[in-house]
């Protein structure tokens, strides 16, 4: 399996952007409910291997308690297994339950688009856009770590965008390699990889964060 720089991009696009889009919409009506969380979906690797990409439409019921009460496929991207991975990447979110003019939360319901787009790089391409995307300096990581904590901090730290993002792309690039059996041991003890991570990054707060990352996987597996 392979991804490109192209997913990466409009995955993320589809799910910051777009889901913005649809909340603003609702706004209007004074039943906008906010995402707090939304994991990138898993781009099924034989819908990757046969070049099948689109966009799923997924209509979501959040309810007064910001859970989800419903999700649906409101338009199919003409792909049975990419529109389950869109669905079931909706259903496992997290969301803020929207208000009505007075202040109180009440339920409501708003379309998220899905893109998946299928087009990939090589594995050294893709190897060297982890390098790119991790060469902040590590004391610049963790300050970025930190600050989401204090925005988010129901969040586990090492479930938080900031770190899951790129850990997803490190087992991504396992697989690409044909070792699924390390890309699955990695994200099952991302614990562990955080924790050796931060371990590092502050011993060495000059070194990139690609490297130390590379160090944590190491020692995780």
């Amino acid at each position: 399996m392979r991804i490109s720089k192209r997913f990466i991009k409009t995955t993320k696009i589809a799910l910051v952007l777009l889901l913005f889009a649809s909340a603003s919409s609702l706004q209007a009506r004074q039943e906008n409910f906010g995402v707090i969380k939304l994991s990138a979906p898993a781009y099924p690797p034989s819908e990757l291997k046969a070049g099948h990409e689109g966009t799923t439409q997924i209509l979501v019921s959040i309810d007064k308690d910001g859970n989800v009460a419903s999700a649906v496929i409101h338009k199919s991207s003409g792909w049975p297994k990419l529109d389950s991975s869109a669905l079931a990447s909706v259903k496992s979110g997290k969301f803020r339950p929207a208000t009505d003019k007075d202040g109180n939360t009440i339920a409501s319901s708003g379309v998220i688009p899905i893109t998946f787009d299928s087009p990939y790089e090589s594995v050294d391409s893709q190897r060297a856009y982890l390098e790119r995307y991790l060469s902040t300096p590590c004391d610049q990581y963790l300050s970025m770590l930190k600050a989401e904590q204090l925005k988010e901090p129901s969040i586990p730290p090492h479930m938080s965008y900031t770190f899951k993002w790129p850990l997803l792309l490190a087992a991504e690039l396992l697989r690409a390699e044909g070792k699924s059996n390390k890309a699955d041991t990695l994200m099952a003890r991302s614990q562990a990889v955080y924790n050796q991570l931060v371990q590092n990054c502050a011993k060495n707060p000059g070194s990139t964060t690609y490297t130390q990352l590379n160090l944590a996987i190491k020692k995780a597996q």
